[in-house]
């Protein structure tokens, strides 16, 4: 089929004149500084910063740029929030500090109250598609600590 028949209709309505000027497309769109993703702790702020500036951040020298580039490689930002591409290729939210505590509620105890180990833990979490540099680490300390599992 020839490209313009598919949407002959449409392509039709797109010709009609309407008499208003052509508008410049930038003109409706709202402040850049909307689309800014805000930062919520320290961790990555330089990585937030390369990807929606697409500039490294003031100060930094073409080592550290180089750096920064390679580091920022498996993070997306996505809807103000920032993914991280594990070694599976699965994109997982990174998870800010001040919500950590409470997923950890959530996947060790479970909804029937199951308290599970540290590994069953984390992997429940990265199950879920959350993710944050001391996961492992956090979900051992947690189960160490539990009072249900001591």
């Amino acid at each position: 089929m020839k490209p313009g028949r598919l949407n002959a209709g449409l392509h039709h309505l797109s010709q009609i004149e309407t008499g208003e000027e052509p508008s410049n497309l930038e003109e409706g769109l709202p402040d850049a500084q909307l689309f800014m993703m805000r930062i919520v702790d320290s961790h990555f702020s330089y990585i937030i910063h390369f990807l929606t500036t697409g500039r490294a951040p003031e100060g930094y020298m073409s080592q550290k740029k180089k750096e920064l580039v390679v580091h920022a490689v498996d993070f997306s930002e996505i809807a103000r929030n920032l993914y991280k591409m594990g070694a599976n290729k699965i994109l997982r939210r990174y998870v800010p500090d001040f919500e950590q505590n409470s997923i950890l509620v959530k996947a060790h105890g479970g909804v029937a109250g199951v308290n599970y180990a540290g590994n069953m833990t984390s992997q429940k979490i990265l199950h879920k598609g959350l993710w944050w540099p001391m996961l492992h680490k956090d979900c051992k300390a947690y189960c160490r600590v539990c009072d249900a599992c001591q």
